[in-house]
């Protein structure tokens, strides 16, 4: 007879992705330290809900059903209230403001940033310059910068069951 023991853990792991996606609602405003090289771009449809555009377009839910696009970026933050690490989530007109606040997109990593957006109005989003991190933090390195793709991947997997084998993945 084979003798052998229950694996036993009495936490679970946490649901979802290991890191956040930080998205900003009507009124609220957050103060943030960019810790990406980068704003990643990613296609999304929008059927009431972020859904992933996916290629090749044969393979694509969104595509096939005609709804809209829209496109998505994210870079690799710090939430300065929770100290949370995560990707801040920002629309085409956001990267462009925030691009042209810090004068390239080659200052973006070090940059903290309080975002702010206006009620109800998603392009109203305005960002002012804090101190760079190095200022803030004397002696303390930044994060190494990670992409969003793991993270946009375990979200449209998590949030609704596979259908059909069609559900692509960013």
């Amino acid at each position: 007879m084979v003798h052998f023991t229950y694996r036993q853990e009495d936490n679970p792991p946490p649901a979802g992705p290991k890191l956040k996606l930080f998205r900003l609602k009507a009124g609220e405003s957050a103060n943030f330290a960019l810790l990406g090289q980068k704003v990643h771009g990613v296609w999304t449809h929008w059927n009431g809900r972020t859904d992933p555009c996916v290629e090749p377009k044969e393979l694509c839910n969104g595509c096939a059903k005609q709804h809209p696009q829209r496109w998505k970026g994210y870079i690799f933050a710090r939430h300065e209230s929770t100290l949370e690490l995560g990707f801040l989530e920002v629309t085409q007109a956001m990267r462009e403001k925030l691009i042209a606040l810090l004068n390239g997109e080659q200052w973006l990593r070090g940059s903290r940033v309080k975002a702010l957006r206006g009620n109800g109005q998603k392009t109203s989003v305005q960002y002012l310059l804090l101190r760079p991190w190095l200022q803030e933090h004397e002696g303390q390195p930044m994060p190494d910068d990670t992409s969003p793709m793991e993270t946009l991947r375990v979200l449209f997997e998590w949030r609704r069951p596979k259908s059909d084998g069609k559900n692509g993945t960013p």
